[in-house]
């Protein structure tokens, strides 16, 4: 595999020339000229490449003998009984048991499968993988943060592009297997920024210049003369830009034997990881001088690389049992045809490891070829991954507690004695049925039969003897029926220790399967252990990884439309008031926490807890909401409630969340209002609680006078309907008047005919 370098140009870079510049590289104890420059005087040591390839080297084999002795056996055992083969030292690959029946029941692979299948319902069963959390909820930008790395991330986990997208999930039941079989798993953390140049002509009209630079001007209209000018242009593509989870193979991350059991990759005072990678990859990057790179790579010779092949023979059992037949046609053990080699080793895979030691108390890093050449000089590791400040950008995860163990012993493994008694009664079983179908055929000694025909058996076969008891047949005794009851009982124990409920622990307890109840109870005795397991796995792996992709994604996102589409999802301006996504907004604090509950394994049953839930808190929410001391996230509780009944979506596709009115009353002024409307309430109920206590006087003396203002009421209105007719008949009058006057006045004009 090739090794991803950050090429992101945020990055900081070191300078070669200036530290671990190779011959110009002080000697032991000396200081660098310029080092005060970098802030190194009195803080980093400076190391010879003679002895860090010597320190790496004893390092490897120290780590590689103690993995050897403590886990590959194991690995191996286990990584067959999961591909449902017995492994290379089982006694099927006798030549004694060549003839006999060589069956493996499948038990380990079904319940590992299930463990992934609850993993699966687990933490992908709703839209929203992860909940963040600001550090300080009262700070709006760190909560403005929280909401914006969560959509990130769902983002990047539901886009499918190659550019920008996260295969989250299959990533993490890869590593949920692997923590299954080999009882650990190990996956590196980092973003890849990968670009493609491309060469474009383009065509643009200027002014026409003379040999001095000067602008040729057209004397009849004052402007310059114009010419079409065609100029090839570099365009750069970004292919990727992304945060990456790289699963590593756990025998290819070699520890100190002394390293904590908790966290043995931060502790570790050395950690090589192996990274065998073609020799045309290691060649390009050599060549590679855009300086885009956090760490220089040297170039070695074709000696040094032919010195370096990556070879599998300690390893070959784990292949074998991991592979098959197919480990022994290795892509490693032979040169692979290329067009146009660059030198001898072109198409080789070579050995390259990543390397981490600690010295004087500060982490350094560097890249090696094997223990044979330095690839790149050895940097303090928070210059090289800044993004995790001075950790290491690996994570190693398992679901299995067992203090004190470096390598744990796996799920898979613990099952063999229970396996290898259902697979052996099994073969048995078979063996018996049929020595009980084909009898043993019993031939005298001496006599000249055809014993390939005696063996053959089949419908046409012929035998020539001389005597009736030249050949005989004995029938053995098929299989016993005990020999079913066995494999029950076997099989209930299986699945008891690995925790898994299925139909066969139903069948061999049937009165306890034959009730709702009995089934309720053997699926939650058998949940349970899964869950125990799923929660070791989250707490190891799956919320470290999480929490180092949301480091990477504060550090080196810039992709403006990605924060755009995020910070809308987000609302970043509706709940916190933020209108721009700046670094400050980007880098503020942070808590990852991974969306799981109990009863994750059953979504029937984690949909009962959560309804009941709601059912005992739902008194103390109205009570709070009443206060104005809490406030329900709906949509939260639409999505968890659709997603447990299989709709990862479902809010989304079949509720629209209206936004809110701006010019919606605050909700202090609607409680005022609705204070003020409840007092006036209590009023006039009391207002008609005194009137029903004995006030009828009083009620008639009010009714008289209102009867009495009504008539005055009635009196002068009818007063003034009549001097408004006697108004309007003097008006109208009036106005006869004055036209009959008129009239009179007007002059006689003649007439002509």
């Amino acid at each position: 595999m090739s090794i991803n370098e950050n090429r992101d140009p945020l990055e900081p870079k070191l300078d070669p020339d200036k530290i671990g510049g190779g011959s110009s590289m002080p000697g032991i104890g000396e200081e660098p000229d310029d080092a005060d420059d970098y802030g190194m005087e009195g803080e980093s040591p400076e190391f010879s490449d003679a002895e860090v390839l010597k320190y790496l080297g004893e390092a490897k084999r120290r780590a590689r003998n103690y993995q050897q002795i403590a886990a590959v056996k194991r690995w191996e055992e286990s990584e067959a009984a999961f591909r449902s083969r017995h492994h290379p030292r089982s006694r099927y690959h006798k030549d004694l048991y060549k003839g006999r029946a060589s069956y493996f029941k499948p038990k380990s692979r079904v319940s590992v499968l299930k463990t992934l299948l609850a993993c699966q319902s687990a933490l992908f069963s709703t839209a929203d993988v992860i909940s963040t959390n600001a550090n300080d909820e009262s700070d709006p930008v760190q909560r403005a943060n929280a909401a914006m790395q969560k959509e990130i991330l769902n983002y990047r986990a539901g886009n499918k592009t190659h550019k920008h997208g996260l295969p989250l999930m299959r990533t993490t039941l890869a590593a949920r297997q692997q923590a299954s079989v080999m009882g650990m798993c190990c996956s590196k953390q980092y973003w890849r920024y990968r670009t493609v140049s491309r060469y474009e002509e383009q065509t643009e009209d200027r002014p026409a210049m003379t040999a001095d630079g000067t602008a040729v001007i057209d004397f009849l209209t004052g402007q310059p003369f114009m010419e079409t000018v065609t100029e090839t242009v570099e365009i750069i593509d970004v292919v990727e830009d992304k945060p990456v989870i790289e699963l590593i193979p756990l025998e290819m991350v070699l520890i100190n034997p002394g390293a904590d059991w908790i966290d043995p990759i931060q502790s570790s005072p050395d950690l090589i990881v192996q990274h065998p990678m073609f020799a045309d990859d290691l060649l390009t990057m050599m060549d590679d001088d855009d300086g885009g790179s956090p760490v220089k790579w040297r170039d070695v010779s074709d000696e040094i690389m032919g010195t370096a092949v990556f070879s599998e023979d300690d390893l070959q059992g784990l292949h074998t049992a991991r592979e098959g037949d197919a480990a022994t046609t290795s892509k490693t053990s032979k040169k692979a045809s290329t067009i146009g080699d660059q030198s001898q080793w072109s198409g080789q895979v070579l050995d390259v490891w990543e390397n981490f030691w600690r010295e004087g108390g500060k982490d350094y890093h560097c890249w090696t070829l094997a223990d044979k050449a330095i690839l790149s000089d050895p940097t303090p590791v928070e210059e090289v991954y800044p993004a995790f400040r001075g950790q290491r950008p690996y994570v190693i995860g398992t679901d299995l507690i067992d203090p004190f163990v470096l390598y744990p012993e796996s799920d898979v493994y613990s099952w063999q004695s229970a396996q290898n008694e259902i697979n052996e009664t099994t073969n048995l079983r078979m063996d018996a049925m049929r020595k009980g179908i084909f009898p043993t055929a019993l031939v005298k000694a001496g006599k000249n039969i055809d014993l390939k025909a005696v063996q053959r058996q089949d419908a046409s076969h012929l035998i020539l003897i001389r005597d009736d008891n030249d050949v005989r047949y004995d029938r053995a005794p098929g299989p016993g029926p005990d020999s079913i009851r066995d494999l029950n009982v076997l099989g209930n124990d299986f699945d008891e220790l690995a925790g898994v409920f299925s139909q066969g622990s139903v069948q061999s307890n049937r009165q306890l399967g034959e009730t709702v109840g009995g089934m309720a109870m053997i699926s939650q005795n058998a949940n349970a252990l899964s869950e125990l397991k799923l929660s070791i796995f989250i707490e190891t792996w799956v919320e470290p990884v999480i929490s180092q992709l949301v480091a990477l994604e504060q550090y080196y996102e810039d992709d403006a439309t990605l924060l755009a589409v995020c910070g809308k999802r987000a609302k970043v301006f509706e709940k916190f008031g933020i209108s721009e996504v700046t670094d400050e907004l980007l880098e503020a604090q942070v808590s990852v926490m991974v969306n799981v509950g109990v009863g994750t394994a059953d979504p029937v049953a984690k949909l009962m807890r959560f309804k009941t839930a709601w059912d005992v808190a739902g008194p103390l929410i109205a009570m709070g909401m009443k206060d104005n001391r809490l406030e329900v996230e709906f949509e939260e509780n639409l999505n968890e409630i659709f997603a447990l009944v299989g709709y990862k979506n479902g809010a989304d596709r079949f509720i629209k969340v209206k936004e809110a009115d701006d010019n919606s009353v605050p909700v202090d002024q609607v409680k005022k209002l609705m204070g003020e409307v409840q007092k006036k309430v209590q009023q006039l109920e009391q207002e008609n609680a005194d009137l029903k206590k004995g006030h009828q006087a009083k009620i008639a003396m009010k009714q008289m006078d209102l009867a009495d203002d009504e008539k005055d009421r009635q009196l002068e209105a009818a007063l003034a309907v009549k001097e408004f007719e006697e108004a309007r008949r003097e008006q109208q009058s009036d106005q006869m008047h004055d036209i009959r006057m008129k009239r009179m006045e007007a002059p006689i004009l003649p007439r002509f005919f």
